[in-house]
């Protein structure tokens, strides 16, 4: 899955599309990955082509995404589902690649990039991301938080940063035409 840098640039970016800048929204959309529950359960896993993928017509269809928190949620898990679907066979058919930690480092040296790119206000990301949930893991909170802080130097090892970012951008902009999409239809 794609980091916290990587979600917030994307919250960011799907937030000023849609005219969104509760800090539910960023909330949600980190949500997924601090609850107290296993992955599989947070991000409602089902078989993909190569790994498993978030669920997202199962969260769409459950919970109401009128709510920012829960657009939020919904905005992490369209990004995860792209990322392993599309993004990652181009880098990996291994099933068992995020267990080599290899990726999380190259998050750290994409980070500084990332967030320049984005315009991402961090010291703003941090003050919106204030959980006052009893479902939230707290040391899960706080290691994402570091992440969001943390940047390394050298050359990413499986990450290509221009490609990276092209698929961040990409993405918020698919985002953004699914869930404009989704309110049309469920006026009409």
């Amino acid at each position: 899955m794609p980091g916290i840098v990587a979600h917030m640039a994307v919250a960011k970016t799907v937030g000023e599309e849609l005219n969104i800048n509760s800090d539910e929204f960023y909330q949600g959309n980190l949500l997924p990955d601090i609850l107290k529950r296993s992955k599989v359960d947070s991000h409602f896993k089902k078989q993909g082509r190569i790994y498993k993928i978030p669920n997202t017509l199962y969260y769409r269809e459950t919970f109401d995404l009128d709510q920012d928190l829960n657009l939020g949620y919904y905005t992490h898990l369209l990004l995860d589902r792209y990322f392993f679907d599309e993004f990652m066979p181009g880098i990996t058919r291994d099933p068992h690649f995020f267990h080599y930690r290899t990726i999380y480092d190259d998050y750290d040296k994409t980070n500084a990039q990332a967030i320049a790119h984005f315009g991402l206000d961090v010291e703003e990301i941090l003050s919106k991301l204030v959980y006052n949930d009893p479902n939230v893991d707290i040391r899960r909170l706080e290691k994402n938080l570091e992440w969001l802080l943390t940047q390394k130097e050298g050359k990413p090892t499986v990450l290509d940063i221009e490609d990276y970012i092209s698929f961040l951008e990409d993405s918020s902009y698919r985002i953004v035409d699914d869930i404009k999409t989704y309110r049309y239809v469920r006026k009409h």
